[in-house]
Order: structure tokens, then C-alpha cells, then sequence
């Protein structure tokens, strides 16, 4: 009896387990899930808090109302990846204090998780009295928070709170929205803060890290990022950032915002995510999707020192089928699109363009005409990249364009020479049009080679 009984519970749970995985396979598979963007399971994600590395895993902390789809009541959701790829939600780890019943007024929302190397902590804003900081049991319990910064006269908010070892401070750089200041402090102990500089900034909260030029480890510089868009770079000495250059865009995306930077300990390189913002997606339980990770590189340019990102290597892991194509020249109103084989909604495109002889270039994403696809396009004469309302002006060298691009089942993301230049922005296709056309007007162009990689889902090959 006692084994009959086993047997029937064991197979339960085999049942029950079989279906969760069904319902999770189906939920991460709706039209405009974003296949290797990450999303949360369900309701509203706003802009990511903090990306930590603890014993090679990934913990990403992120905005997030549990309760519906708009934005509004903030708690940190959580989740880890080995790869970067393939995440796994976890339960949330910052939320109202307990006892408080106005969620909206205690609510944690801007903040970073950080270490000295010894403890893990974390800084969140409430949005009723100011800044918190929290004794991490471990990277999955962020636990009650301390008050800290008790002076209201220098408005503190939105916290980026990271280890400075040459001075074995912590550094937190505190945007204030009612003053529109960058206010720079120090800490030994994370609780008591005093002031060491600070400077105007109307772009909002702000992440940075020390960056070798280059990749030379003997030209050290800091780099400073903009929650919309924008970066500087200058030095920095635990007290005081002092700029060498003005502000540039990182992203043209319009709808790009809550941009931040972090130093992946395990790869030894510095990366790059922002949350794409969007309109709620039609049959979609979740609303809102960060940009694919991107690693960060200074480089040389003719205008000097610039910040230049990419997709991170390990897209190549979701490669599924590839199709190249080169030398190839295509006319104006000829059917000779040599994406004409191409179909699916997620890939991975790159190659180079020679533009000398076309009035305008363009590739439309999920559609065979402008006016049923996405439409990115270039025009030769306003030298302007121009794509779902975001753009750009931009002069290719040799009239050779360098062009990489995200495709996912809602948003596209573009890199141009190299990822000097780049658009993410979210988009809504017909569903049942799967197809792209790469062409020109006023004149060929010439495409010394372009590759398609077809990539596989990352949520459903966990």
C-alpha cells in the first residue's frame, strides 16, 4: 500500500513537473517574447539596478512591479546566468520594508550591489527618505536596510556605489533630480558619507568604471555612462572625476534609458546594458526588455578617444543555421535581394556595404516593402542612418559601411563601424511576415560580404 502510494506521488510530481515545464516553454515562446533579450516572466521591468559576478554566476538586479504592467511600484527583481545568455528568475530581493503599507512611498528604486572584496552590500533609494544600505547575506538576500546619508541638504538619490582600492573607500556617485547634480562621496564603513565634489549633469543617474585605452593596461582612464545614452571619459581619483572629453552618444536608440556599465570579473572585460523601453506588447505578459550585453572598448578615432561596443561573443553559442553572401551587386528595381532565401524573426547580421553609387541603402526587417517592414536605411546625400524614428548622421570612410544587427522577435539593435555608432529600439511586426529585403535606390550598391545567422532561443534551451 505504503508503495502504491510512493509510485502515485512520484508520478504526480512528474506530471506537475512536466506541465510547469509545458506552461514555461509556451510562456517564453509567445510572439513578441524576446527570444535573447532578457525579460521578466511576467508584469513590468524597468531599467536594470546592478550586474555583480559571485563564484562565476551572474546576478542581475533589475526595477520590477510585480502586480501589473505599468510602471509604478518598484521592487528588485533578480536573476542569474553562467553565460549571459540563459537566465533563471529568482525571487525578488529588495522590496517595501515590512510593516509598511504605502508600498509606492517605501519602495526600493535606483540602487547597486557592490563588494569590497571581503562583504557583499547593497544602496537602494526609497522613494519617501532617502538612501538605505543593506547587509547582503549573500547575493540571493539583500536583507533590512541602514539608514545612510542623513544631511537632506545634499538631496541624495539614485546611488552607484562601488569599492575604490587605491584610497580602500567606497565611492558613491548620487544623482539629485531636484538640483540635477552628480555629487560625489566617500565612505569607509558605507554608512557615513562625506562630500568630495560634485558637477552638473541634466542626463540623471550615472554608473562608471576604470578602463584601460585601447585594451593597454599602462593607459588607464575612467568611464563615465548616462542612464540615456551618453558617455565621457576623464580620470578619476576617488574623490573627484574630472572629464576629457564632452559628452558623446553610446546609443542613438530614442528609446533607450537606464544604461549601465559593469566590469565582468569573470571575462575580464567591461560591459554594457540599457533597458530598451517599448509600449506594451500585443499578447504579451510582460512589458519592457533589456539591450543584448555588449563589451566595451576605447578606441582611437579621428576625433579622438571613443567609446566602441559590440554583441558580446557568446551570441555565436545560439547560432543555428548561417548563410553568406559576397560580392554581390544589387540594382534598383530588380529582384536580385540577396536576403530573398532569408526567413525567421531572430538573427544575427553583419557585413560590409559599398554605398558609392546608390542614393540610399536599406534593409527591411520583417517585411518585403518599406511600408509592411521595419525599414533601416541610409541616405547617401543627408549621410543619415534612420530606423523606427531613432537616427543618426554618419560619413562611412571610402563610402564603405560596416554593419552588424540584433534581430529579435521585438527589437532590433544596429552597430555601425564597429559599434561606434548604434540604435536599439524596440518594434512591434506583423506576425506572420517573416521575411527581409536588403536593397537600393538611385543606383547599385555592392555588398563585398554580408552573413545571416539564424539564431536559436535562449529561453528554451536552458
Amino acid at each position: 500500500m505504503k508503495r502504491t502510494i510512493l509510485i502515485i506521488f512520484i508520478a504526480t510530481l512528474c506530471i506537475e513537473g512536466f506541465a510547469q515545464g509545458k506552461k514555461r516553454a509556451e510562456q517564453f515562446n509567445e510572439t513578441y517574447r524576446p527570444q535573447f533579450h532578457f525579460t521578466p516572466e511576467e508584469n513590468r521591468m524597468g531599467s536594470p539596478i546592478s550586474i555583480i559576478t559571485v563564484d562565476s554566476t551572474y546576478h542581475l538586479y533589475y526595477q520590477w512591479n510585480p502586480h501589473n504592467l505599468q510602471q509604478g511600484f518598484v521592487n528588485w527583481g533578480h536573476a542569474t546566468s553562467h553565460d549571459l545568455l540563459k537566465w533563471e528568475h529568482k525571487e525578488i530581493v529588495l522590496s517595501q520594508p515590512t510593516g509598511v503599507s504605502d508600498s509606492m512611498a517605501h519602495s526600493p528604486w535606483w540602487g547597486s550591489v557592490s563588494s569590497n572584496g571581503t562583504q557583499l552590500y547593497a544602496w537602494a533609494t526609497r522613494w519617501d527618505d532617502g538612501i538605505y544600505r543593506h547587509n547582503a547575506i549573500d547575493a540571493n538576500q539583500l536583507g533590512e536596510g541602514e539608514k545612510t546619508i542623513t544631511d537632506k541638504n545634499l538631496n541624495q538619490s539614485e546611488p552607484f556605489v562601488f569599492w575604490h582600492k587605491p584610497t580602500e573607500k567606497w565611492v558613491m556617485a548620487a544623482y539629485s533630480r531636484t538640483d540635477s547634480m552628480v555629487n560625489f562621496l566617500n565612505s569607509s564603513d558605507g554608512i557615513k558619507w562625506e562630500k568630495t565634489s560634485s558637477f552638473r549633469l541634466k542626463y540623471g543617474f550615472v554608473s562608471l568604471t576604470e578602463i584601460a585605452a585601447n585594451k593597454q593596461p599602462d593607459s588607464s582612464l575612467w568611464l563615465l555612462i548616462a542612464e540615456n545614452g551618453n558617455y565621457m571619459i576623464g580620470n578619476f581619483d576617488g574623490k573627484k572625476f574630472e572629464n576629457l572629453t564632452s559628452f558623446n552618444k553610446f546609443d542613438y536608440g530614442e528609446m533607450v534609458g537606464g544604461s549601465l556599465i559593469f566590469k565582468d570579473l569573470k571575462n575580464n572585460r567591461h560591459l554594457l546594458f540599457s533597458e530598451i523601453k517599448s509600449e506594451q506588447q500585443p499578447d504579451l505578459p510582460a512589458n519592457g526588455q533589456l539591450t543584448f550585453p555588449t563589451e566595451i572598448i576605447l578606441k582611437e578615432t579621428n576625433t579622438g578617444l571613443e567609446l566602441h561596443h559590440k554583441p558580446i561573443e557568446e551570441i555565436k553559442q545560439l547560432y543555428k543555421k548561417s548563410f553568406v553572401t559576397d560580392n554581390k551587386k544589387i540594382y534598383p528595381g530588380i529582384n536580385n535581394n540577396p536576403l530573398q532565401s532569408i526567413k525567421g524573426d531572430c538573427f544575427h547580421m553583419k557585413g560590409t556595404i559599398d554605398l558609392k553609387n546608390c542614393d540610399m541603402f536599406g534593409i527591411i526587417i520583417r517585411g518585403n516593402r518599406e511600408n509592411e517592414g521595419i525599414n533601416l536605411s541610409y541616405n547617401t546625400s543627408r549621410k543619415m542612418f534612420e530606423i523606427e524614428g531613432s537616427r543618426f548622421t554618419y560619413s562611412p570612410k571610402n563610402n564603405k559601411v560596416d554593419i552588424e544587427l540584433l534581430i529579435d522577435r521585438s527589437s532590433v539593435e544596429v552597430f555601425i563601424e564597429g559599434g561606434r555608432y548604434v540604435i536599439s529600439t524596440p518594434m512591434i511586426p506583423e506576425p506572420k511576415n517573416l521575411k527581409y529585403n536588403l536593397y537600393s535606390t538611385g543606383g547599385e550598391v555592392f555588398v563585398e560580404h554580408f552573413e545571416v545567422h539564424e539564431l536559436k532561443s535562449a529561453w528554451q534551451n536552458k
